[in-house]
């Protein structure tokens, strides 16, 4: 990515890669006086537009009465914030974010078992399987789960078992810094991108045949239509 955060350095090269590898999806933008400020608790607004300018770069739309449509009691459709108004209606379309009462509460923090959950739905929204699923079987050494609300906990338990969180103490009832939700996101990004099957590749055989090389992760399969 050509982005560059002046703030970003003091942390671990693999954090700043992806960090920048969401700012070269253009998922990420920072700020105007060109910093990401990492250390900064997310907002549910801000969250909400990662994930959406994400999902839109997939071919994911939002509702196209987007503009004219309450998604949330709490954003109105004339907010001066268009993005915030756009993406909150395709995130809860995608079912990625669900509200509280059907309030978004875009100025308050994302705790860190709230993370959790969003990043489970949206695992399921691109692979067809929510994290938890993906997990089913493998191991996490999880210490704190008794600390979060009980409906985070398997989600809490599959991101460590897959590797998108490596901490033992998970903390869930703390707020997601920036810099982790990023972090978080683009592992999680990492792996859906493994389990996705792809077209690689089209080749016209004859005037009757084509022949489709399908991708999933490393592994290829040809076939022939």
């Amino acid at each position: 990515a050509d982005t560059k955060f002046s703030d970003i350095a003091t942390y671990a090269t693999e954090v700043q890669e992806e960090v920048l590898f969401l700012a070269g999806l253009g998922v990420i933008n920072g700020f105007e006086d060109g910093t990401f400020k990492p250390a900064q608790n997310i907002t549910r607004g801000q969250a909400v537009k990662m994930i959406g300018r994400f999902l839109e770069a997939q071919g994911v739309e939002a509702p196209a009465n987007w503009a004219t449509e309450q998604s949330f009691s709490d954003i109105a459709v004339d907010r001066t914030d268009r993005d915030l108004v756009k993406y909150a209606a395709l995130v809860k379309e995608a079912g990625v974010f669900q509200g509280n009462g059907n309030v978004l509460n875009p100025s308050g923090f994302t705790t860190r078992e709230n993370m959790a959950l969003i990043l489970d739905r949206l695992i399921g929204q691109l692979t067809g399987k929510t994290a938890v699923e993906l997990a089913e079987g493998l191991e996490n050494n999880v210490s704190d789960l008794a600390n979060a609300k009980e409906e985070a906990r398997e989600a809490i338990a599959a991101l460590n078992a897959l590797g998108v969180s490596n901490a033992e103490e998970f903390k869930p009832k703390n707020n997601t810094q920036r810099v982790h939700f990023a972090s978080f996101l683009a592992r999680l990004l990492n792996i859906a991108d493994e389990l996705v099957t792809k077209v690689d590749s089209v080749t016209v055989i004859d005037e009757k045949t084509i022949e489709v090389v399908f991708k999933t992760g490393e592994e290829s399969e040809t076939v022939q239509f």
